[in-house]
C-alpha cells in the first residue's frame, strides 16, 4: 500500500514537471506571437493615421477627394452663367429678323401690299434660351455648385411677366443675368452664350460625355418633347367631330446617351411641359456640365489656353492662336458675280414700260420667296471671358476633383397650360433666396467691382 502511494507520488511529480515545462514554452510562444501581431497591427494603424494626416483625409472622405487643410489653392473664386440658345438658322428659315438693315432691305424687296401683310402676319420662330445653368466655384469652402434654371421660369419684367427664355430673346444675356442675380443673390461674374448652331463644334472640340435620359424624346414637327403624340379635333366624312391622335417622331430613347453632333442640340432644346420634364433636363444638363468641367480641369495649362482661344474666337482667327497647328478648311471661290435684280418697293407705282400695272389688285402671283439657310460666323462662346481671365481662375478650376461638387435645385412648381395661357415654372422666391444664402459670399468680390 505504501509502495503504491510512493509510486503515485513519483509519477505525479514527474508529470507536473513535464507539463509545467511544456506550458512554459507554449505560453512564451503564444505571448511572443500575439505581441508580434499587435505590434504589426499598431504599425499599420500608425501608417494609416500618418497617411491620413499627410494627405488631409478625414473620416468619410472618398479617394480622389482629398482635402489638405494646409494647402493653398491658387486663383480666384468665380461664377459662370451658361446660356444655350435654340437659334438654328442653318435648319430653320422662319426667324423674324431684328436687324434694322435686314428689315430695311426686306421692306424694299416687297413688291406689293399683299406681300407686306403676309410678311408682317406670318408665324415666325423666336430665338429663346433653351438651357440655363449657373456654375459657381467657392475657393474658401472648396465647393462647386451647379444650378439649372428652367427657361420656362416666369419672372416679372418692366413689360409684365415673361419666362427667362423670353427675357433672353427680348433683352439679351445681361438682363437675363440680372434676373438670375435677383433669384439667387449671386451675380454671375462671367457670362457665356452658346448658340444652337455651334453645339456640334463644341462637342467636337471638347469630346463626348455620357448622360442619363429618363424619358423618351420625340419631335412633333416644331419642337422636341416627351409627349409621344399630339391630338386635335377633326371632322369625319359623316360630319361628326372626333379627336385625332397624331404620333410624334421618336428621336432619343431612355438610358445612357453619349452626346454627339446631333443629339446635343435635341437635349439642350427639349421643351419643358411638366415638372418631370424640368427634373429630367436639370439632371442631364448638370451631369454634362460637371463632366465637361472635369475635362477642362484635367488639361495642361497650355492646352487649356489654346482651347479657350478656340472657344472664344471665330474659326477664321484660329490661324493666329499660338501653339495651335491649324489649317483652315478650303472653301470654294465663286468668280461669277451677278447683279441683283432691281425691284421697286410696293409703295411705289408698279408700272411697266407699257404703262400698265405689273400686279393689279386681286391678281394672284406665282412668286415664291426663297428661304435662306445659313450658319453665322461667330465664336462657339459669345462671351467677354478671355485667356487673361483663365489665368485668374486656373487654380480653382484645377481643384474640381478635390472640391465638393453639389447640385442646388431652384425650388418651385409647374403651372400647367390652359386654353388662354401657356404653361410655366413658378419659382418659389422666398425659399430660393434662403437656399442660396449660404452660397453668396463668393459673390462679394464681384459685387464690389
Amino acid at each position: 500500500m505504501l509502495s503504491a502511494f510512493k509510486n503515485f507520488g513519483v509519477t505525479f511529480i514527474i508529470a507536473l514537471v513535464i507539463f509545467g515545462i511544456s506550458a512554459y514554452f507554449a505560453t512564451t510562444f503564444v505571448t511572443n506571437t500575439m505581441s508580434s501581431i499587435m505590434s504589426s497591427e499598431k504599425e499599420q494603424l500608425d501608417d494609416i493615421f500618418d497617411h491620413n494626416d499627410e494627405e488631409g483625409m478625414q473620416p468619410g472622405d472618398q479617394p480622389g477627394n482629398v482635402i489638405d487643410p494646409g494647402r493653398q489653392i491658387e486663383g480666384e473664386s468665380f461664377s459662370f452663367l451658361v446660356v444655350i440658345s435654340d437659334y438654328r438658322p442653318d435648319l430653320y428659315g422662319d426667324y423674324m429678323t431684328t436687324d434694322a438693315q435686314a428689315l430695311n432691305e426686306k421692306a424694299w424687296s416687297l413688291t406689293d401690299q399683299y406681300e407686306a401683310v403676309g410678311y408682317l402676319s406670318a408665324n415666325y420662330r423666336a430665338i429663346s434660351a433653351s438651357s440655363i445653368i449657373l456654375i459657381r466655384a467657392d475657393k474658401e469652402d472648396e465647393q462647386y455648385t451647379y444650378t439649372y434654371f428652367s427657361p420656362e421660369s416666369r419672372v416679372y419684367t418692366p413689360t409684365g411677366y415673361h419666362t427667362l427664355g423670353d427675357v433672353y430673346n427680348y433683352y439679351g444675356i445681361d438682363r437675363l443675368a440680372e434676373h438670375i442675380n435677383a433669384l439667387t443673390g449671386i451675380k454671375p461674374k462671367y457670362k457665356l452664350v452658346i448658340n444652337g448652331y455651334n453645339l456640334d463644334e463644341l462637342v467636337n472640340l471638347l469630346g463626348s460625355v455620357t448622360v442619363n435620359v429618363s424619358k423618351d424624346i420625340y419631335f412633333d414637327g416644331y419642337e422636341y418633347t416627351t409627349l409621344y403624340e399630339q391630338t386635335r379635333n377633326a371632322v369625319g366624312a359623316d360630319g361628326v367631330t372626333y379627336v385625332e391622335h397624331i404620333p410624334n417622331t421618336y428621336v432619343i430613347g431612355t438610358g445612357a446617351v453619349e452626346l454627339n453632333e446631333e443629339n446635343i442640340y435635341i437635349l439642350s432644346s427639349l421643351s419643358e411641359r411638366s415638372m418631370s420634364d424640368i427634373s429630367m433636363k436639370e439632371a442631364y444638363t448638370v451631369e454634362a456640365a460637371k463632366q465637361y468641367m472635369v475635362k477642362l480641369a484635367a488639361m495642361e495649362a497650355d492646352q487649356l489656353k489654346i482651347l479657350v482661344s478656340q472657344l472664344t474666337l471665330n474659326e477664321t482667327e484660329w490661324v493666329n492662336i499660338e501653339g495651335l497647328d491649324y489649317q483652315p478648311p478650303e472653301t470654294e471661290e465663286t468668280t461669277e458675280e451677278t447683279e441683283p435684280a432691281e425691284v421697286n418697293p410696293w409703295w411705289t407705282d408698279q408700272v411697266d414700260e407699257t404703262g400698265e400695272e405689273e400686279n393689279p389688285e386681286g391678281e394672284e402671283t406665282d412668286k415664291e420667296e426663297e428661304i435662306l439657310l445659313f450658319e453665322p460666323e461667330t465664336p462657339i462662346f459669345e462671351t467677354t471671358f478671355t485667356s487673361a481671365d483663365l489665368e485668374k481662375i486656373a487654380g480653382v478650376l484645377k481643384a474640381i476633383p478635390v472640391f465638393e461638387n453639389i447640385t442646388v435645385t431652384y425650388p418651385g412648381s409647374y403651372v400647367a397650360a390652359t386654353a388662354d395661357s401657356d404653361g410655366y415654372f413658378e419659382p418659389n422666391l422666398k425659399t430660393g433666396i434662403d437656399r442660396f444664402l449660404a452660397y453668396r459670399k463668393v459673390n462679394t468680390e464681384t459685387a464690389a467691382e
